[in-house]
């Protein structure tokens, strides 16, 4: 079942949580959280516990952390957005009066032909 992270729907779970644990670090205000990877997958909860390392740079000590992360269910493999900004709607709004404009086009084509016969 395909599982969503950041906006991109991901084919399977474990490639999801590959994605989530492989992001870079996060400075913090004493130090760096920097993900060690994932160490187990739920495939029927949607959940993967992720690996974080915390080093604080006052004392050089650091912190091992577990977060356990859900996963949302998505529909298809790919993005789930188009990036262009427009909703369906939109592109749906549009399209209807680029048909208008070519149909009023065609009549008055139509209709000028009819009273202005070409001999």
């Amino acid at each position: 079942m395909p599982s969503q992270y950041n906006g991109f729907c991901y084919p399977t779970l474990t490639e999801a949580a590959s994605e989530a644990a492989s992001q870079p670090a996060l400075a913090v205000s004493d130090g760096l959280v920097l993900t060690t990877g994932f160490s187990s997958i739920n495939e029927t909860a949607k959940t993967a516990v992720i690996n974080y390392r915390f080093n604080n740079t006052t004392n050089t000590a650091y912190q091992d952390l577990t977060v356990t992360k859900t996963f949302v269910s998505c529909d298809t493999p790919g993005p789930t957005h188009n990036y262009s900004g427009l909703s369906l709607i939109d592109v749906t709004e549009i399209s209807f009066g680029v048909v208008l404009v070519w149909v009023i086009a065609f009549g008055y084509k139509s209709m000028n032909r009819t009273v202005y016969p070409r001999i």
